[in-house]
């Protein structure tokens, strides 16, 4: 299994790593991390595959059903080459 160097309780740039539970079928390592400011939750999959891929998703609850952030979204994403 990897070695990740990190246990859990260690304080790291500001996180607090809470949990590490081995992947053993993808060879890798699980680590579940909290910002001690805000209390955030940041999970990363630890492993030797050079490929790299993050994603941080913060959940915002909109305040009605009118839609707004959706369509905020697809002006936002229209505006883009990428998303064109």
């Amino acid at each position: 299994m990897i070695s990740t160097g990190l246990y859990e309780g260690q304080q790291l740039y500001g996180f607090t790593v809470i949990k590490k539970v081995p992947l053993y079928e993808i060879d890798a390592v699980s680590i579940q991390l909290m910002h001690n400011a805000t209390g955030m939750e940041v999970w990363h999959i630890h492993c030797d595959d050079k490929e790299n891929l993050f994603a941080y998703i913060v959940k915002t609850l909109p305040e009605d059903d009118r839609g707004l952030s959706h369509i905020l979204e697809h002006c936002i994403l229209r505006g883009s080459r990428r998303f064109n």
